[in-house]
């Protein structure tokens, strides 16, 4: 592994240098020439990564891979999304500066492309590389804004068609549960709905559908009097190389560091010296299904029938294999059925779909520019996709917070939780929300601002979320913040690593007089509520939870034919107990026949058959190979791990594991930083290292700090 590399640009040399765990400074002497720079450490770092995830957006992982009937699914999926369609309206948007930013970096990528050894995946694969296109980096943002985000809204939408078409009983109890969120729908509309079982259906890939957390707090709040601000993005952790690429750039008028995406210029996550940035999933909800009323090819709309565009697929396999097939379109989007069986079937429009990624790249490639807090936030309302919570603070001491997002207007003030009736035109989107209207704040009173995926609209007068994170990582985050002021680094980093959880704190308090007296009841009221690897309560805990929804949601909410399903294999619960427990204790709400007593009793007699391991056992993680993670080579130095793992989905820093179409995947922090204005230094670590060379010493070099909490700094002056 090279510590300097030297590539020639327009004004001269771009040096690349490493600091510490290998975190890539690109020096030269224009900005343009330093995304030239990080065009070619993308390649040189994480090429395969890259190219990996252009195979997968163009549909050719079967003709690259394997003639395997999951990468055929896989194919099917991602042809079907067309993240690769034409982009002459997105070059279009971009500025004359985001052009030359955008075209230098593209051709740092093919210079490392031509010039440099490539990475071992590609001898093993017998993979090319072929050029990188501005239309590469473009599918590139729309799936990390699509895969495991507004994909993940939808299909928690899907799971709650799939318990209504088991009768209106359960429409009736959701509509409660959602309340007011299901107003205007009609349950007739729903009725013979032909329904890809979202419990059942191959989840083809998915990036996760992970929280976040950032916040920002003034100088009223810290010992120094100068903000401090603090992001983690929470995605999927259990894979190598890691999501994102720390990298510093350094060139006459610009200077910063942070998160980039390889494969695209932008910094998610930064800071330049004046101002940083951060965001986390708004949970706005930018996927609409369509109930399409469908026969002989065509599709009813306005008592008229209409025929469905036809776009022919053709995937071959590395065998040769030639596999055709048709998908049928409309100007609600992909149908999820054939026409030419008469029924009722759902097409997925998503509002991330519109010509928007160029102008979002104008907003990622301007924030390294940016002098302040108000430029920034003007900088984020460019930003469509993805639809994220942007919190920022700068050396003048202010602070702010912009949601951003191409948020669909709705007719008839429906919220976007159901499907909608596709032949009536009068229920098609609007247009879209102008990005002024979306929530946003200056200098709060309150000298600080979290947020962490929990319900953020409705303090600003507006409806744009319906199913989001429960709100227990944010609660926790400002009574910490609270308690501990001032504050300094040093507590911003163990609110970072926290994992008390008030979820488990509000139920042991809600059952405490029934688990009184009982061998195990005893040990979760003495257990300090922290998911601590260590720990053999927090299983416990986990196990009675697990009970404890299923014995008491079967039947009164859930069908019993799919209720460990839901439990089980999707992420339902997760997204959506905080609802759940609210109705346990609400008074004459849907769990009011419930008895209590009876059910604690019941379940801890049942655990007392089984055998507890500690948390760190249970909730391991291994970090695998993004292609040959479940073959030998994982073994042979491409996987790390298995690991203790800290923290559950309830927890500030989260530790989730579960299950989806039979793959088991990890979520937490897939970044850590914390920018302290007074001192002027960055604090971050990430799940990996900067290299995605599975034998280079930085493929797995932050993976220890990360697990134990351990940060590296920098600072402008290095």
């Amino acid at each position: 592994m090279k510590e300097k590399i030297v590539v020639e640009g327009k004004s001269g040399e771009v040096v690349i240098t490493r600091l510490e765990k290998g975190v890539p400074r690109i020096k030269a002497g224009s900005i343009e020439d330093v995304y030239l720079g990080l065009g070619y450490m993308h390649g040189y770092d994480r090429g395969f990564q890259m190219w990996f995830m252009k195979i997968l957006a163009e549909g050719k992982a079967s003709k690259m891979f394997g003639d395997r009937e999951d990468l055929i699914e896989i194919d099917k999926y991602f042809r079907k999304l067309n993240f690769t369609k034409p982009v002459g309206e997105e070059l279009d948007s971009l500025t004359p500066q985001s052009k030359i930013y955008m075209d230098s970096y593209i051709t740092g990528v093919n210079l490392y492309r031509e010039k440099e050894r490539k990475p071992l995946e590609f001898k093993i694969t017998g993979v090319n590389m072929e050029p990188w296109r501005f239309n590469d980096s473009l599918a590139l943002l729309r799936m990390i804004s699509y895969i495991g985000l507004a994909e993940a809204q939808g299909a928690e939408e899907k799971v709650i068609m799939e318990i209504i078409l088991h009768g209106k009983e359960y429409f009736d109890k959701l509509s409660e549960l959602f309340k007011p969120y299901f107003n205007g729908y009609q349950y007739d509309w729903f009725e013979d709905v032909t329904l890809i079982n979202p419990l059942e259906e191959i989840v083809n890939f998915n990036s996760g559908a992970g929280g976040s957390n950032n916040w920002v707090v003034s100088g009223k709040l810290t010992g120094s009097g100068k903000p401090i601000f603090c992001n983690d993005p929470h995605l999927e952790v259990s894979r190598l190389p890691s999501v994102w690429y720390e990298v510093v750039l350094d060139a006459p008028g610009m200077w910063c560091v942070g998160t980039t995406l390889p494969g695209t210029p932008g910094l998610a996550s930064g800071w330049n010296g004046n101002v940083s940035w951060g965001m986390t999933f708004s949970c706005t909800d930018t996927e609409d299904f369509f109930i399409e009323k469908c026969r002989n090819g065509q599709y009813l709309k306005d008592n008229t029938w209409y025929p469905f565009r036809e776009r022919k697929e053709t995937i071959e396999t590395k065998k040769g294999r030639r596999i055709e097939y048709i998908i049928y379109e409309n100007e609600h989007g992909v149908l999820e059925g054939d026409p030419y069986i008469e029924g009722k079937y759902l097409a997925r429009r998503w509002s991330g779909f519109q010509p928007v990624a160029g102008e979002s790249f104008n907003g990622f490639l301007e924030f390294p520019l940016s002098e302040n807090v108000r430029k920034s936030m003007e900088i984020a309302r460019k930003i469509a996709i993805p639809t994220l919570n942007w919190l920022f603070a700068d050396k003048e001491g202010n602070i702010g917070y912009q949601m951003t997002g191409n948020v669909p207007r709705r007719s008839r003030a429906l919220s976007g939780i159901l499907p909608i009736p596709g032949w009536d035109s009068s229920y098609d989107w609007q247009g879209f929300l102008p990005p002024e209207k979306m929530p946003s704040s200056y200098n709060p009173e309150s000298g600080m601002i979290v947020t962490a995926n929990d319900r953020l609209d409705k303090d600003f007068g507006i409806s744009v979320q319906t199913i989001t994170f429960p709100p227990y990582r944010a609660k926790r985050i400002r009574e910490l913040l609270k308690k501990n002021v001032p504050l300094d680094v040093a507590k911003m980093k163990d609110i970072q690593t926290d994992v008390y959880s008030l979820q488990a704190e509000r139920i042991i308090a809600f059952l405490a007089p029934y688990l009184k007296n009982d061998s195990i009841g005893e040990r979760l009221l003495s257990w300090n509520r922290k998911f601590d690897s260590e720990v053999v309560e927090a299983t416990i805990f986990k196990e009675f939870y697990r009970e404890l929804v299923i014995d008491t949601c079967t039947k009164r909410l859930f069908p019993e034919e799919i209720m460990e399903h839901i439990y089980n294999e999707s992420f339902f619960i997760q997204m959506n107990y905080d609802l759940i427990e609210n109705q346990w204790m609400k008074e004459g709400g849907l769990f009011a026949d419930v008895d209590w007593e009876g059910v604690t009793k019941s379940i801890l007699e049942k655990l007392k058959g089984r055998n507890f391991e500690k948390w760190g056992q249970r909730n391991s993680i291994t970090l695998r190979h993004i292609l040959f993670g479940r073959t030998f080579l994982g073994n042979l130095g491409f996987n790390a791990g298995p690991f203790p793992f800290n923290g559950c989905e309830s927890t500030v820093s989260q530790g989730t594991k579960y299950r989806t179409g039979g793959q088991e995947m990890t979520f937490g922090p897939s970044y850590r930083m914390i920018v302290d204005f007074n001192e002027g230094k960055m604090y971050s670590n990430l799940p990996g290292g900067a290299s995605g060379r599975p034998f280079s010493r930085y493929y797995k070099a932050e993976i220890k700090n990360w697990l134990e909490g351990n940060y590296k700094t920098i600072t402008r002056d290095k």
